[in-house]
């Protein structure tokens, strides 16, 4: 029997786990300033050119792809600030072996995006959302938000993304209190947290 050249030896950890799935951090940059994050000011950004172009993105994606990785999942900071997002998920998801695109984002822009996002080829959504209250939103992100977020949860049911997944990071003395309504909330909305 001859041995399939195109393919390299998968990656197996040390405990025997296969692995299947690509974590790519597009880009470090952020639309927002989490208190647990990042300091008001941001933070200093590594040069451009040590960073990875799309091009080299592709380029260790394929070679992933030939190891058994068959899922993505695009994450940042900011995923849906990388310009050319949506030419990069479609070279992306148009390799040989790779059968979905996810995306975690804050959902600040991406109810805009959506659409574009789900013809280039993003499969699931994971939307962070760590409160409902706008007060609290707007303390910890120290910005504006939640009605923004709220609105890109629904669009992404709309459009049919199932699962759609809520990331929360629970704090002690910030949203423990409101936990009960937040299982509440993703129960009624049929949101995987």
């Amino acid at each position: 029997m001859e041995q399939d050249k195109t393919r390299s030896p998968q990656l197996i950890d040390q405990y025997g786990r296969l692995h299947t799935y690509l974590r790519i951090s597009l880009t470090e940059r952020w639309n927002l300033r989490c208190r647990y994050c990042m300091p008001e000011n941001g933070v200093p950004l590594q040069p451009v050119a040590d960073l990875l172009t799309s091009c080299e993105i592709i380029q260790a994606t394929k070679l992933f792809a030939r190891s058994g990785i068959t899922r993505i999942r695009s994450t940042g900071g900011e995923p849906l600030l990388q310009r050319d997002l949506i030419e990069l998920v479609i070279q992306l998801k148009a390799i040989q072996g790779i059968q979905s695109i996810e995306i975690t984002t804050n959902g600040m822009t991406l109810e805009k995006k959506l659409v574009a996002l789900q013809r280039a080829g993003i499969d699931r959504v994971n939307i962070s959302l760590d409160t409902l209250t706008p007060d609290k939103s707007r303390h910890l992100t120290r910005r504006q938000g939640v009605a923004k977020v709220m609105k890109s949860i629904e669009k992404a049911q709309a459009l049919g993304f199932h699962p759609l997944k809520i990331n929360c990071v629970v704090q002690r003395h910030f949203n423990l209190d409101e936990l009960v309504e937040f299982v509440a909330f993703t129960e009624k909305c049929g949101v995987d947290v």
